[in-house]
């Protein structure tokens, strides 16, 4: 599986529309580990999905002003506390946006070919996240 990978944009839309521009439309899946800009992600959103591949997503501590019920372009999935199953990938993620407050655990979720009681899935797992301090702390 052919994945295209990269965090820390930063509100930084120059950047993804050069990557845009250097990058061929062969990836099975897009990962971006957090750091996008709150006020960004609508931008990257538009410029990405002209991939035509899933976009799986977390959110970090730029990205604070962020809605995580917010609509989203088909296809972009907040893998934040969530499994998206893709090819033979079960990916997870998890935000560390520092308005959660609380510790950050992925939740119990029945991944498809899992069997609970031995732990073992027909899938292999994929996780990544963003964690940092809140701007203003560092």
């Amino acid at each position: 599986m052919k994945l295209l990978a990269f965090s820390d944009i930063h509100n930084n839309m120059n950047a993804v529309r050069k990557l845009r521009l250097q990058e061929a439309n062969d990836y099975e899946g897009i990962l971006v580990a957090g750091d996008i800009g709150s006020e960004s992600i609508a931008e990257l959103q538009s410029i990405l999905c002209s991939f035509r591949c899933p976009v799986l997503f977390v959110y970090g501590n730029w990205d604070n002003e962020a809605e995580y019920d917010a609509p989203r372009l088909p296809g972009f999935h907040l893998v934040h506390h969530n499994i998206v199953q893709l090819g033979e990938y079960a990916i997870t993620g998890f935000s560390g946006c520092p308005h959660i407050g609380a510790a950050i655990q992925l939740r119990s979720k029945r991944m498809r070919g899992c069997d609970r009681g031995t732990h073992r899935c027909s899938s292999t797992s994929l996780n990544f996240g963003h964690v940092s301090k809140p701007k203003s702390q560092k």
